[in-house]
């Protein structure tokens, strides 16, 4: 094939979205689906369907945020994600006209064992990391608090599902659209340089941002883009970015993109070392330790191949490109035909 399985499963369908259709889309879908999520989420929490003792300020956002527990902060996490992820998919379905399968999101059962081989890499990282560090005496961590009761546990599994969501969510666009579709109607490199972009612009303004959490930002990009060229896949990156997020947040206790989320955490670390190292107050992302574990996940993404469903839909997108560039051929000489 010309052009890599992931890329060519996007010719299955009757459309492809170029570039720019597919970033100012995906600009929309994010500006209305937040909105949306936040509108039902202030309603609920005004409602005192939420936690009921928060003071609303618009104005200092990040600090309310702050003073939201983990139920709450997984509910907003959900409610302000999951409305963008349904414009992209119904895009995919009916612009395009084709299947979530050709998306990268078929066969619901060997797709959550991809999610979870994703999910288990990157808690794996992860502990390398912090337990890396750790050693090295640039990191102080408390050790692991078990939940006593569903109570305790509860609150987290409230704030995994937000950061499932979230992270799935900013991958159907920066991995999906804008890196499958965009690739297979430019090629390669255009869709690696726009879904890096927009990815990373849409981090800058984050908390704590340096220019190292950009470069890694960009990084992570390259990465996450490699894996789903080689998975053929969405699932398993969907499954890294949110365990990403959960275990660097929630499982270690470090700053996620420069900001905590959610109050409870069954580890607390401290990074004392320095923080190019470290990362300081970006939480890992901010450091060199990220380069290191990124890295150590290419490797292992390297062991992974597309399975046979997905060459059998990319075989399917290779013929259809074919057709669709001999109709293109034959308008033009009919065309030239007609001319006096």
């Amino acid at each position: 094939m010309s052009k890599p399985t992931f890329f060519m499963m996007a010719e299955a369908g009757k459309r492809v979205t170029a570039a720019w259709w597919g970033v100012p889309l995906i600009l929309l879908f994010f500006i209305v689906g937040s909105t949306i999520g936040a509108l039902i989420f202030f309603a609920l929490l005004g409602a005192g369907l939420l936690q009921d003792d928060i003071v609303l300020d618009l104005e200092n956002f990040s600090a309310m945020m702050a003073t939201f527990d983990s139920t709450t902060q997984g509910i907003y996490l959900f409610l302000t994600f999951i409305f963008c992820a349904i414009p992209i998919l119904v895009w995919i379905l009916v612009f395009e006209k084709r299947s979530l399968a050709s998306f990268g999101l078929g066969n619901f059962g060997p797709g959550l064992v991809k999610f979870a081989r994703g999910s288990v890499l990157a808690i794996a990282i992860m502990a390398v990391m912090t337990y890396g560090l750790t050693a090295l005496g640039m990191v102080e961590s408390t050790a692991p608090a078990v939940p006593a009761n569903w109570t305790m546990v509860w609150p987290l599994l409230v704030l995994l599902l937000g950061w499932t969501v979230q992270g799935s969510t900013e991958e159907l666009a920066a991995r999906g659209l804008l890196f499958q579709s965009v690739g297979a109607r430019h090629g390669l490199i255009v869709a690696f340089i726009i879904s890096s972009a927009i990815f990373t612009l849409a981090h800058g303004s984050n908390e704590n941002v340096t220019p190292l959490f950009l470069l890694n930002l960009v990084l992570y990009s390259v990465f996450i883009g490699f894996y789903a060229l080689r998975e053929a896949s969405l699932w398993g990156i969907c499954g890294y970015h949110a365990m990403w997020n959960f275990a660097q947040g929630n499982i270690f206790g470090f700053a996620v993109s420069g900001s905590y989320i959610g109050a409870d955490r069954l580890m607390t670390s401290t990074s004392t070392g320095p923080v190019w190292i470290t990362g300081g107050d970006s939480g890992l992302e901010g450091g060199v330790v990220t380069i290191v574990g990124l890295a150590l996940s290419t490797v292992a993404v390297l062991t992974i191949k597309p399975d046979a469903h997905a060459k059998e839909i990319a075989h399917v997108g290779e013929e259809n490109a074919v057709a669709r560039q001999k109709a293109r051929t034959d308008a033009k000489a009919a065309k030239a035909a007609a001319k006096p």
